[in-house]
């Protein structure tokens, strides 16, 4: 369960990454257009491409902060199941070195009660 979260949370960054580097293209085609028509000369359906840009602009921003913002969550998740699969596994080795010993203290004990055994016959 825990590796198809980590899973899931690879396949959201990867997905991040994508939707960050379509901001940054849309931004430079919006650049592009700014410094092509220029500071708010050219009116498009009743404003101004400056205030279009800016729009867009302030869009964009909003998006990559988001995307930023859950990118840290993701990423704070993804420290925590690491966290609890450590401490599960920690928790796993010492049942296992528990039951190591168990094991050792009775082949230890058969191997006295076989020798015992063998000296009575």
């Amino acid at each position: 369960e825990s590796l198809k979260t980590l899973k899931l949370n690879l396949d959201k960054e990867s997905s991040k990454g994508y939707y960050l580097a379509f901001l940054e293209v849309r931004l430079q085609e919006l650049t592009r257009k700014k410094i092509f028509f220029g500071e708010g000369t050219i009116e498009t359906e009743g404003t101004d491409l400056s205030t279009e840009l800016h729009n867009e602009d302030m869009s964009s921003q909003w998006s990559l902060k988001h995307a930023e913002s859950q990118h840290l969550l993701v990423k704070e998740k993804s420290e925590m199941d690491v966290k609890i699969l450590t401490a599960k596994l920690d928790e796993s080795n010492s049942k296992l070195e528990q039951l190591h010993s168990e094991l050792a203290d009775i082949t230890s004990k058969y191997k006295i009660a076989s020798e015992m055994e063998e000296k009575t016959c």
